[in-house]
């Protein structure tokens, strides 16, 4: 049998900072605290005295599945957690008769947690498989980011931050786990099997955000940020391991491989 439901997984992005994420975009136009390096780096400038921040985050969520043609898929699955969402450290000055600050960031911008748990039957020209099926994924992806911001003139700022994407302060990538067991009746015979599939990725790349802020009048600003696009490097290590015991034959397979190999995304 050895085959695997796909479990796909997006990049769910949870943005820096509290008060920056209930904005939503509007954010890049004000970028007024020290997540700007995230949002809008031009905004750093507005920072008057050195600063260190750190940011917490959590989240649990849920997710129903339901199935007409897999009824017994039909369940709630809940998962939860949280980590330091946005740390950094700026420092205002003054050079060149102009504001400028430099700062270093931490970013913790993509969580890439599931977990599911169901049952799956296979039933195909009446071989029937019974399924028990467990799939799991941990992991995040965070950016190192120098950052400076520059005050062109009274009314305009513009800024810079470079992202570094690898393991710098930990893991940077995820963990995928599926296990499967199963029993059930393949050409006439019992099958008892069991598959556990893992996966374990890393993720490296450098991008920019560049960005500006113009405060054109009295209360009112209009921002614009560019983040560029990169190619991300990926090194994926797969072990796959899958016993069938047939006990009417009687007959066990196994088979045991590890698997590396490096990707672009």
């Amino acid at each position: 049998m050895a085959q695997q439901i796909e479990m796909s997984s997006s990049l769910n992005p949870v943005g820096s900072g509290a008060r920056a994420t209930g904005m939503g975009g509007a954010f890049i136009g004000v970028a007024d605290d020290a997540t700007a390096a995230s949002w809008n780096p031009a905004g750093l400038v507005q920072l008057e005295k050195p600063e260190v921040s750190l940011v917490h985050s959590y989240f649990k969520s849920s997710r129903n599945y339901d199935s007409s043609a897999h009824p017994e898929i039909a369940g709630e699955n809940n998962m939860a957690g949280g980590g330091i969402n946005y740390a950094s450290v700026a420092f205002p000055f003054v050079k060149f008769g102009r504001n400028m600050v430099v700062s270093l960031n931490y970013q913790r911008l993509y969580e890439l947690d599931k977990g599911v748990s169901f049952k799956y039957t296979w039933d195909v020209a009446g071989d029937k498989l019974y399924d028990n099926i467990k799939y799991s994924q941990n992991g995040y992806l965070y950016a190192l980011s120098p950052a400076v911001a520059v005050q062109i003139i009274p009314e305009l700022y513009v800024g810079a931050a470079l992202n570094f994407w690898g393991d710098y302060t930990g893991r940077n990538g995820w963990d995928n786990t599926y296990k499967a067991s199963s029993m059930g009746i393949i050409k006439g015979n019992t099958l008892v099997e069991s598959v556990d599939w893992r996966n374990r990725i890393a993720f490296s790349g450098m991008n920019a955000n560049l960005g500006f802020l113009w405060n054109f009048y009295g209360p009112f600003s209009l921002g614009g940020v560019y983040k560029t696009p990169f190619d991300a490097k990926l090194k994926k290590e797969t072990e796959f391991y899958q016993k069938q015991e047939w006990p009417s034959v009687p007959l066990i397979n196994e088979s045991d491989t590890q698997t590396s190999e490096e990707l672009t995304m």
